[in-house]
């Protein structure tokens, strides 16, 4: 299969981009912050995506992109919530 030149940037982008600094900056946070402080953002990267091709691909706001955020902000909540800990988040 040819990759197109047009499409070569796109490559590139998901395969270095993506696929080795977001991993490297995730890992480097879950050892920093812990494991316990960062599962909890795990339940953002879907909304982290959908916003991020609004604004980089172009694509329009859409009720499932509500819904989306509306489902991520009230697992956050009730994360920390279970955790005892919703007034209070040390960062470091």
């Amino acid at each position: 299969m040819v990759i197109p030149v047009r499409g070569i940037g796109l490559v590139l982008f998901a395969g270095v981009a993506s696929s080795l600094i977001a991993a490297y900056c995730w890992m480097r946070g879950v050892h920093h912050l812990g494991a316990d402080r960062t599962a909890v953002f795990m339940h953002l990267l879907p909304l982290s995506t959908a916003l991020i091709a609004m604004f980089v691909l172009g694509e329009k706001f859409r009720a499932f992109i509500y819904w989306e955020a509306v489902w991520c902000c009230l697992a956050l909540f009730w994360h920390k919530l279970k955790a005892g800990h919703f007034f209070y988040y040390k960062i470091i």
